[in-house]
């Protein structure tokens, strides 16, 4: 939680529910509300922090920290990386997995698992069993 200092500090506390009038409007035309903020000063959103104060069971921030918030939140949101998306194999990629399977085919590598379980049994030996 990022903690405004109220004994020293130069930018004037303002509650959320002024807070809530320095930001724009949602989607739905509905202010944010002030049980976002105080999520955000008590949570974060994201791993950034809203530096806010709580005096009594009042919470309280600056138009300041709302700057910084919302230019942190910017940063945040522009450094997480995508998340890669599978593609469907390509034509040579396809061929080259057939031509792999029939070599391990012509080496006894079978394409089921039985198959497979047996083509790994050591040879018998008829001498010792």
């Amino acid at each position: 939680m990022e903690v405004i200092d109220v004994t020293n500090t130069t930018e004037a506390l303002i509650s959320l529910s002024e807070a809530a009038n320095y930001l724009p409007r949602k989607g739905n035309g509905k202010k944010i509300s002030v049980q976002s903020l105080e999520r955000w000063i008590r949570d974060g959103s994201k791993g950034v922090f809203l530096e806010g104060a709580r005096i009594g069971n009042t919470y309280y921030t600056t138009k300041e920290a709302i700057q910084r918030f919302n230019v942190r939140c910017m940063n945040a949101a522009s450094q997480r990386q995508a998340v890669p998306t599978l593609q469907a194999p390509t034509p040579v990629v396809t061929a080259a997995a057939k031509l792999a399977r029939r070599e391990l085919a012509k080496v006894g590598w079978g394409s089921t698992p039985q198959a497979q379980t047996e083509s790994r049994k050591p040879p018998v030996d008829p001498i010792h069993d």
